[in-house]
Parts: structure tokens; sequence; C-alpha cells
């Protein structure tokens, strides 16, 4: 049997009724559910708001290739 996303919801959340359970609110897109996702998520936004054209990205590569061949020091 096939049912519509809608009556799926309805029988949802009278089963919760019937067994006089609380429903929590829980957002579907909380990165709770997902942390590696959120994750990605944020990296690619900060990335995408950095970097809007070509000679951008070009620089940050640059910038991030290069940064790994400086020399690192301890604290002394």
């Amino acid at each position: 049997m096939i049912m519509s996303p809608g009556t799926q919801q309805g029988l949802y959340r009278n089963g919760f009724v019937e067994k006089r359970m609380e429903e929590l609110d829980w957002p579907a897109q909380s990165p709770d559910l997902n942390p590696m996702q959120h994750l990605w998520d944020h990296l690619e936004s900060q990335l995408r708001a950095i970097a809007q054209s070509v000679p951008d990205l070009t620089k940050m590569l640059f910038w991030l290739n290069g940064s790994k061949s400086l020399p690192q020091y301890s604290n002394m």
C-alpha cells in the first residue's frame, strides 16, 4: 500500500497520540543528527564566501600550499 507523505505523517502523529508519547521538537536539518555533514556544509559556505572567482581560488590554493612549506617553529 502506497500512501502520500501527508497520510504517513498523520499516521505517525496519531501513533504518538494513541501511545501518549510526547513528540520532541527537533528540526530536520539539526547538526546533531549528522555532525560531519554539518561540518562540510559549514566549510563549503565559508569557501563560497571567500572565493568567488578563479583568481580568488588561485590565491587561496597558493596560500594553502605555501603555508605547508613554511618553517614551523616550536615554542621555546
